[in-house]
């Protein structure tokens, strides 16, 4: 049997994006340089500003501290984001990960002398906070000041907030980080009628989506086994997320474990039980669905490998290029703007798509900072 292929060439197996306009790289010494003066920002913020977040003051008082505040977070958020996106793009890399823990502690460091601030914010009363939201010099920041006073029942005292913002440290972020890790490091095993390969989970993942059943069965085989050789690092991962969440949840009133989620998008909790119930009401379309699907693909039994299988045929494989037209086109009918401002995207290499050992999986858009600009993170297999 042959060995497949390491990945087939789709042309994006140079496409990487360049971080310049953040940072030149891991060693540049403005990483340092630009947490030491948000460290300095901060300390003269809190020396400026508490005495001045308390009932009375002006919407100029509240628009100055707001302003310097915006400066520290942009500081911050720059080399968060670097460091961060530097570990994506290779997780394996122990420099990655020890940026971005460097980074995350000094950030805490840096958040402590600002914790007073949405405190201080929301122990404001109601009518005072709406008198102070109707004058237009804060119309800028209208929205985050809304935003911050929804968890007004949620929020412990400042040197609560400040212990467990010390904690997610070695707490959550530690144990997300942990689990990106051991997800991009694994390899599947993969034995099929095109070959044998260790494959990285987006590439054995992507198989789950070829015409041939025989590659998708194979594809399905290696990811249950890769996975389950993980199952107890895995397992004890989740566990303590979920615990954490918990003991969050307590901490801070919440009386649902879903609730958290809700402020944090804008969804009235009614507003979900109600998708939910509409959902559980119409299971049977799905069986329908299925059912269907069985038929169209001349099978007796659709197994879980069978969900994803293309429907008639396929094409195999779009090179990155015709990828890059399709996403254009697309943009440019709905607005020339915006096919403009995703060209910028493709032409100032602010993707990064090709498929390297150490990747983190899947896709995301990283929005960065104001003052920068998104990144977009992909693995291009080059299939539909």
């Amino acid at each position: 049997m042959t060995a497949v292929e390491s990945s087939e060439k789709t042309g994006a197996e140079l496409v990487a994006w360049n971080l310049g306009d953040l940072f030149t790289g891991a060693d540049d010494p403005q990483l340092a340089a630009t947490m030491d003066a948000a460290l300095q920002e901060a300390e003269r913020f809190a020396a400026t500003h508490r005495a001045r977040i308390v009932p009375g003051l002006t919407a100029g008082t509240l628009a100055n501290a707001l302003h310097a505040l915006e400066s520290i977070h942009d500081r911050m958020g720059r080399v968060l984001s670097f460091a961060y996106l530097q570990f994506a793009a290779d997780t394996s890399a122990p420099r990655h990960g020890a940026l971005l823990q460097a980074m995350q502690e000094r950030a805490t460091a840096i958040g402590r002398h600002l914790l007073f601030f949405d405190l201080a914010w929301v122990a404001i009363a109601d009518d005072e906070a709406t008198r102070l939201l109707a004058d237009p010099v804060l119309a800028r920041w209208g929205y985050y000041l809304q935003r911050a006073r929804v968890y007004k029942p949620h929020v412990l005292s400042e040197p609560e907030e400040a212990i467990l913002e010390e904690k997610a440290n070695t707490g959550d972020r530690a144990f997300t980080r942990l689990f990106d890790e051991v997800i991009t490091r694994m390899r599947f095993h993969y034995t099929g009628p095109d070959g044998v390969q260790d494959m990285s989970q987006q590439e054995v993942l992507t198989r789950l989506y070829d015409t041939d059943r025989a590659v998708r069965e194979a594809a399905a085989t290696a990811l249950t086994a890769g996975l389950q050789s993980e199952s107890h690092v895995l397992t004890y991962l989740f566990n303590v997320l979920v615990q954490d969440k918990a003991v969050d949840d307590r901490l801070r009133d919440y009386d649902d474990p879903m609730l958290s989620r809700h402020l944090a998008n804008q969804i009235e909790p009614q507003a979900v039980q109600a998708l939910i119930a509409a959902v559980e009401q119409n299971y049977s379309l799905v069986h329908r669905y299925y059912a269907l699907k069985r038929q169209l693909l001349g099978l007796e039994t659709l197994y879980d490998y069978d969900r994803y299988a293309p429907i008639g045929t396929a094409k195999q494989m779009i090179p990155f290029a015709e990828g890059q037209q399709i996403v254009l086109d697309a943009f440019g009918k709905f607005s020339p703007q915006m096919r403009a401002i995703t060209a910028e995207f493709f032409d100032k290499q602010w993707i990064d798509a090709a498929l390297r050992p150490g990747k983190r999986g899947g896709a995301f858009s990283h929005s960065t900072v104001p003052s920068a600009h998104p990144y977009i993170l992909l693995n291009y297999t080059g299939r539909l």
